[in-house]
């Protein structure tokens, strides 16, 4: 077994124990189901996000997990519904961005705590602050998986570099579906 069928599989029994709770299932399904959300757009880009995200992750990791390479179908839908994902992604992005940005008192109690040198570090991690680590992870993730599949569309490098390019969007994937299902167990909490 390869080291990303491992890791992948190890990435994938974590996620599926991150989201365990049904309020994150029904979360999920409301929305897929465009049910969530105030603003009518909204509802519709993340139904539009989570859709392209579920084919991607089916598609990226069913031939991978059983030993194959993509290709035929399964690398038509990927190719398809990836550059929905990346633009309906950055658009929610521009969306939620303001709400993850860090509040003054959270400003304020990260330098009281340097400037003591206090030793603990839990007064740092606020329930509101994992939240907003694990968007901006979350993203910054996503944006490395389309930085290195678009770096793969052109000849960039050698085969060496194209070889490491592949791997990187491999594991920043399954990384980026891990910290998304973080988030979404730690936004089902608040």
């Amino acid at each position: 077994m390869s080291d990303f069928r491992i890791f992948a599989t190890i990435a994938l029994l974590i996620m599926l124990w991150l989201l365990r709770d049904r309020a994150a299932w029904r979360a999920l399904g409301r929305g897929l189901s465009g049910r969530a959300g105030r603003l009518p757009l909204f509802r519709r880009l993340l139904q539009i996000t989570l859709l392209a995200a579920l084919v991607l992750l089916l598609s990226g990791l069913s031939r991978p997990m059983t030993g194959g390479t993509m290709s035929g179908y399964w690398l038509i839908a990927h190719l398809l519904a990836a550059p929905v994902f990346a633009v309906v992604f950055l658009k929610m992005v521009f969306f939620t961005a303001a709400q993850h940005q860090t509040a003054e008192d959270e400003t304020a109690l990260v330098r009281a705590v340097v400037l003591q040198n206090r030793r603990d570090l839990r007064a740092l991690f606020t329930p509101a602050l994992r939240l907003r680590l694990l968007y901006w992870l979350a993203v910054s993730l996503a944006t490395l998986t389309m930085v290195t599949a678009g770096l793969r569309l052109f000849a960039f490098g050698d085969t060496a570099t194209q070889v490491s390019l592949a791997g990187w969007h491999r594991y920043a994937a399954v990384l980026f579906f891990l910290a998304a299902a973080g988030y979404l167990r730690r936004a089902v909490k608040e």
